[in-house]
Order: C-alpha cells, then sequence, then structure tokens
C-alpha cells in the first residue's frame, strides 16, 4: 500500500486528509474550526497599508506617549496609536487613501503632516519632530515622496489610477502599464474568446514563468485555473485605484506565488460625488492594407468603439460609500484571409498530379500490381464520378465559389465578419460600521461574446478557422472586515469567489449532422452540444484546409473561493502578524473530440510495404495532395477517430493553503528587521465525489485513487466493457 504525498496511512486506497474531514464534519465546520484556531492565506493579505513613524523632540530625544491620529481624507474615518518607549508608532491595516497624521503630547505643539499616501501593500513611514509650545498650536507641513522603502522587505512597483489615466497605451489595460515597472517584462497580448475571455495579457516577471504570476483584484484571486497565464478578469482602467506588483523578495504573508504577485484594487466612494465618462473610437482610416488582400480590394473594416463612465460618493456622509464602473469594448472588423482549397477540376475528378493516383480497388492485397486511373490527353487522372462516395459527394456542393483552375495553394481570399463584444461592470460599497468596524463589498461582471460564421459555411467549416460562437461572462464579489480590537490589535478578513463560464459552439452544434444527415454510422456520440455538428476531414498531406468544426463544442464553468483571515498584533517595537489564506478551485469542464478522419493519400499512393514484391521494386512515391483529395472523392481515410462524453461534468477539485507569520521589528529609527516564515500546502486534487484516476491499458482497468477492494463507496466510471479497478496508488 501507498500512501498520497505522505498522508496518514489508511487501509486500501490513498488519503486526502482535507477531503476526509470535509466528509465528516462538514465544510461550515471545517471553516469555523479554522477561525477557531486563529489560522485566518496570501492574496488578500496585501489590500491594506501601514503608517510607521518614530517621534522625537527638537533636542532629538524621543516621546514616549504621543498620540497619534491618521485620517483619512476622502471619508473622514481615523485610527489612533500611542508611540511607545521608543518613540516608535505603528498604524497597520490602512486603507487606500490620502491621510493626515496628527501627533500630539501635552507640553509640545500639536504636529499634523497632511497628503500622507497610502497605497495597498505599501509601509509609509512619517516621522515626527515635536516643538515645545502649546498645544492650541498647530504645526502643518507635507508630505514628502519617499523615495526608497525602507520598512518592507519586498520589491515592488505601484502603478497608480494617476498613471492609468495619464500615460498612452493603446491596450486601455493596466497591464499595458505593468510592463513598464523594473523586472517585468514587456506583456504579449491574446486575441481573446475561450481561455482568456478578459483578453488578459501574459505577465513574466523576472524570468520565471508566467504561470507563476499571480494576479488578485480586492483580495480575490483571478487567476485562470485552467491556464494560469491568463487573467480571468481585467478591470477597467477606470475602476481601478492602484495596482502594486511585486517582483522579488515577496513576505510571508502574500501566500502561494512563484513568480510575480499582482494585486489590483477597485476604487471606492468618498465623500464627494465624483463621475466621468469617456469614449473612444477607432477604425481603419490610418490603417495599411494587409500584405496579402487581392489587388483592388478595399480595406477591411475595422470599426473599435469603447464607451464607459463612473460615478462614485456617499450614501450617509461620513458612514456608507459608493462606486460604480462601466466599459463597454465593442470591436467591428473584417477577417480576411488566403485559403487553399480543392479547384473546380479537382472537385469533378480531374486531378493534375504530379504523382500517380492509384486505383486501391485494383492490384493485390500487399498493395503490388495496382494500377492508375485513366488519364485524359494532358495527363490529368480521371477519377470518375460513380466511384465518389456517397458522404464526399454531399459535401463538396459545400465548396465556396471562387477558386480558380490551375492553382493549388492560397488559390482563395475570404474576408468574414468577426465581432467581440466585452462588457467591464465594477461596483464597491464601503460602510464605517463603527468607530471600530470596516466592512466593505464588491461585485463584478465581465459578459462577453465572440462571434465570427466560418469561411467556407457552417458545414465545411474550415477547421482550422474560428468557430462561430463563444460567450459566457465572468463575475466576482468579495467581502472584507476589519476590526480594530484595539490600537495594537487588528483582525481582518475577507470571502470571495471569482466564477467563469466559457461556451464555445461549433458550426451546428445542435444538429448530429454525420450521423443524421451524411449517414455515418457510429458517429456524433454523447449528448448534445458536444457531440454535434460536422466531423473534422483533415488532408493532412499538402495544405488543403480542413473542413468541419475548428475546435470541439465546449463548456467551462470554474469557480474559485477565496477564504481568508489575518491578525496584526503591536508589542513594543514588534509588528507581528500571522494568518493564512485558502483558495479552493473549481474546474467543471464538458469538452471531448468528436469524430475526425485523416487523409493521407497512402490509399491512393503505391503502398509497398515489401520493396520485393512485384510492382514495388522501386518503391513508391511521396503522396501529394492530390493523392488526398483522391482518397476523400473515394471515402478512404487512412485512419479516423470517434470519442464520447460519458460523464455529465469533467470534475477537479484543488485547495491551497498559505499560513504564515512574521515579525517586523524597529530595531533602532534606522534599521527595520523582518523576519517571517510561510508554509504552502497543495493537497493532492482530487474529482468532485472520488480520487484521480488513471487508465492502465496493460490490465485494462481504471485506477481510482482512494478506492479498493475494501472501500464501502466504490463508483463505476469505466466505458463499458472495463472491470472495476482496485486500486492502491495515487498517479
Amino acid at each position: 500500500m501507498r500512501n498520497c504525498r505522505g498522508s496518514p496511512k489508511r487501509v486500501h486506497g490513498c488519503f486526502s486528509p482535507l477531503h476526509h474531514f470535509q466528509k465528516i464534519l462538514g465544510f461550515p465546520v471545517l471553516i469555523t474550526i479554522f477561525i477557531l484556531l486563529g489560522i485566518p492565506q496570501g492574496n488578500a493579505q496585501a489590500l491594506y497599508g501601514s503608517i510607521v513613524g518614530n517621534v522625537t523632540d527638537n533636542s532629538g530625544a524621543v516621546v514616549p506617549g504621543a498620540a497619534v491620529t491618521v485620517t483619512q481624507t476622502e471619508t473622514n474615518e481615523s485610527r489612533s496609536a500611542v508611540t511607545n518607549n521608543s518613540g516608535d508608532y505603528v498604524v497597520s491595516t490602512v486603507t487606500t487613501g490620502t491621510y493626515t497624521v496628527a501627533i500630539s503630547k501635552p507640553g509640545f505643539q500639536v504636529l499634523e503632516t497632511k497628503d500622507v499616501n497610502v497605497t495597498i501593500n505599501t509601509t509609509v513611514r512619517v516621522d515626527g519632530k515635536l516643538t515645545i509650545g502649546p498645544q492650541t498650536q498647530t504645526v502643518t507641513v507635507s508630505s514628502g515622496v519617499a523615495e526608497l522603502q525602507t520598512d518592507r522587505v519586498d520589491v515592488h512597483g505601484v502603478v497608480s489610477s494617476e498613471d492609468l489615466q495619464q500615460l498612452p497605451q493603446p491596450t486601455r489595460t493596466y497591464e499595458g502599464l505593468v510592463g513598464l515597472l523594473p523586472g517585468v517584462a514587456p506583456p504579449t497580448a491574446s486575441g481573446g474568446g475561450t481561455n482568456n475571455p478578459a483578453r488578459s495579457m501574459v505577465v513574466n516577471v523576472n524570468g520565471t514563468s508566467a504561470s507563476g504570476t499571480n494576479v488578485s483584484i480586492d483580495g480575490v484571486s483571478a487567476t485562470n485555473p485552467w491556464v494560469q497565464f491568463f487573467s480571468t478578469a481585467v478591470p477597467s482602467t477606470d475602476a481601478i485605484e492602484t495596482v502594486n506588483v511585486v517582483t522579488a523578495s515577496s513576505a510571508a504573508d502574500q501566500g502561494v506565488m512563484n513568480g510575480g504577485g499582482i494585486r489590483v484594487q477597485i476604487k471606492s466612494g468618498t465623500n464627494s460625488f465624483h463621475g466621468s465618462a469617456y469614449g473612444y473610437f477607432e477604425n481603419n482610416a490610418l490603417k495599411a492594407k494587409p500584405y496579402f488582400l487581392p489587388p483592388g480590394t478595399k480595406k477591411p473594416k475595422y470599426i473599435d468603439t469603447d464607451l464607459g463612465g463612473t460615478d462614485g460618493g456617499p450614501i450617509i456622509k461620513d458612514k456608507l460609500f459608493f462606486f460604480v464602473s462601466y466599459e463597454g469594448d465593442f470591436l467591428r472588423q473584417a477577417a480576411g484571409n488566403l485559403y487553399t482549397l480543392p479547384t473546380p477540376q479537382m472537385v469533378s475528378g480531374i486531378l493534375a498530379s504530379p504523382t500517380p493516383i492509384y486505383d486501391p480497388a485494383t492490384g493485390n492485397p500487399d498493395g503490388s500490381g495496382r494500377k492508375t486511373f485513366a488519364q485524359n490527353a494532358t495527363g490529368d487522372y480521371i477519377i470518375p464520378a460513380s466511384r465518389f462516395n456517397s458522404v464526399s459527394a454531399m459535401l463538396l456542393p459545400n465548396i465556396p465559389a471562387g477558386v480558380p483552375n490551375g492553382v493549388y495553394t492560397n488559390n482563395i481570399y475570404i474576408n468574414t465578419p468577426y465581432s467581440y463584444n466585452l462588457q467591464k461592470i465594477d461596483s464597491k460599497s464601503d460602510w464605517n460600521a463603527t468607530s471600530k468596524l470596516r466592512i466593505a463589498g464588491r461585485y463584478s461582471d465581465y459578459p462577453y461574446k465572440q462571434l465570427q460564421p466560418p469561411a467556407f459555411g457552417p458545414v465545411l467549416g474550415p477547421g482550422s478557422g474560428y468557430n462561430t460562437d463563444q460567450f459566457g461572462n465572468i463575475y466576482a464579489f468579495s467581502a472584507m472586515a476589519t476590526y480594530v480590537a484595539s490600537s495594537n490589535l487588528v483582525i481582518d478578513g475577507l470571502f470571495g469567489l471569482t466564477h467563469t463560464t466559457q461556451n464555445l459552439f461549433a458550426p451546428l452544434p445542435n444538429t448530429r449532422y454525420a450521423s443524421s444527415v451524411l449517414g455515418i454510422p457510429n458517429t456524433n456520440l454523447g449528448p448534445l452540444p458536444t457531440a454535434g455538428g460536422v466531423p473534422q476531414f483533415q488532408f493532412t498531406t499538402g495544405s488543403i484546409q480542413p473542413w468541419g468544426y475548428g475546435y470541439p463544442s465546449l463548456v467551462y464553468q470554474d469557480p474559485v473561493f477565496e477564504y481568508t483571515g489575518n491578525l496584526t498584533w503591536v508589542k513594543g517595537n514588534h509588528n507581528i502578524r500571522f494568518g493564512m489564506d485558502v483558495s479552493q478551485q473549481h474546474m467543471n469542464h464538458k469538452e471531448v473530440s468528436p469524430t475526425q478522419f485523416n487523409f493521407t493519400g497512402g490509399l491512393t499512393g503505391l503502398y509497398c510495404p515489401n520493396t520485393s514484391s512485384p510492382g514495388c521494386a522501386q518503391g513508391s512515391p511521396n503522396a501529394s495532395q492530390f493523392n488526398s483529395f483522391a482518397d476523400f472523392l473515394l471515402g478512404l481515410p487512412q485512419n479516423s477517430q470517434n470519442s464520447e462524453l460519458t460523464a455529465n461534468w469533467v470534475t477537479l477539485r484543488t485547495w491551497q493553503f498559505a499560513p504564515y507569520i512574521s515579525d517586523t521589528w524597529q530595531a533602532t529609527p534606522r534599521l527595520t528587521v523582518y523576519v517571517g516564515t510561510g508554509w504552502n500546502y497543495l493537497p493532492v486534487p482530487y474529482r468532485e465525489n472520488l480520487g484521480i484516476e488513471y487508465y492502465n491499458p496493460n490490465i485494462n482497468l481504471y485506477e481510482i485513487c482512494g478506492q479498493g477492494p475494501h472501500s464501502k463507496k466504490l463508483r463505476d466510471f469505466r466505458p463499458k466493457g472495463l472491470v472495476r479497478s482496485a486500486c492502491w496508488r495515487c498517479v
């Protein structure tokens, strides 16, 4: 018996501790235990900033017992602290905003430092030098910009809302500016659609894998669990308050990441009403013609319209605030391309092939003694229409008109309309419930739709082109709370969800075209829409475009849950922080590659397995695309494949646990020491109701992790004809 990655032993089968306890206790009880144990992961722990400082008098002596009050200018929310025996103070877990820091003590004038800008994952130092005098007098100074982050261990860069508004960027996304930060490679763009509906960019940091870049929005993971170098959501630039990018030396509280850490924060409302509206329009007037555009053809259509606006303000002054943003990006263009299709002569069975077209109905079974089809006066091979396969004969009329005779590569240029609609809705509310409790909530929705009819029509596709219809949406919400138990003890927590729904439909998804129309038996197996449409016909020799579906129909539903809790305790010169981030990733997929027929040309070429056979002494020439097409006309694929989706959903469940503890020690006013450790625990993934399976072809059995001959919950997930496996191992 083997155990799963060091898990406790159990009779027969692999053991997943989280899965086991969840079954016994139930999910709510499990979460309650985490809370009671004080195990509050890493994405949400960079939601806040801190203000620290050291207070002295004019002689340079430290001033203990001074009262420090920090007040957010935009919402009038305030926090307080008291300097310790070393004159140091810490105000932790501070929300993004502009602050006024007031320092006072009897016998000294009040010192006010204004315009202190705090962003997520930053520590702002505001030192104070008090002057002897009556407390009724106030000395006011303006905060300077710190050149170095001397109170944090990580290396990070910041993209502010001002940067997003003022700096030019053709992509109109925060990712377009992230590449300007040190250590970040220029992000690469993507066309969107399935696997990347938000049209996010790929970001590499300091040479690490793009799959290691961790993206979160208001503390909730936005990393695509299926294709991890994409983000599931990319908020509108007008909705973003700040972007913090950790590029090196990440702190212990920054959770599961092995590359860059990108933290995006949505704007909040303030005591003043603020709104904006904008519109961008781009067309093809200044665009050059595509290089391969046929002479005399107009420039293809291109219209990109981007419209949006924001609004935010108070619902109850100083207490309750709102912010909302909308952006709609609507792209309309002509997607032109050169394709290779059979010429009208080829469709009629006249093949001007440079290689012989042999008749597979002649000769011996080993390929020897075969005769070629008859040739006309110009040497073209002729396949009579009476020899055409019935399925081939039904497909040929769907070939678009306009292919010239005598041109056999890139012989037709087809423009197809293409549209992509991507809308971004972001909203946020902030509630100062009491002087100690602050609650915030965020909801976002990003519906998308991509539409491009196949260039050859709904039947022929083509197989290497776009699918007809892709649509879905990404919605996310998070609830955050901060409780100030005392001036030196702060607790914060978060629950969030990012849910993606992606649909991709091949042409004619609700029609079993192969079985119902073409009459090909044992095709279009399984449920619609994944089993619908036209099979794929591949001409593997030559350059004729594949026909049929380009990518099989699919449905993805991938929610990601986030649970976070942290406690910050200031004790003397020590700022101790501990907690945990738990990420639960679900993948629910319906996807299968239906019927495919491959025409290699081998059946109308001279197939000679034994060159000593009569008529095969010279071997056989390489097949050409004419041989591939001849195989198709005769209905003779070299090979074929067929798949069936036997389960309603293909599922995967993964958990990530990232507990940590850290101590930021202000050893002296000029020396900060950081000590921290974290543990990333990644248990073995499992299916929704059982362990991961493995088909062992040597014994024709499924081996299922966690299942065995003595298990009481064996489940039969094998195709018909397979025997249940007694499994003792994980693979």
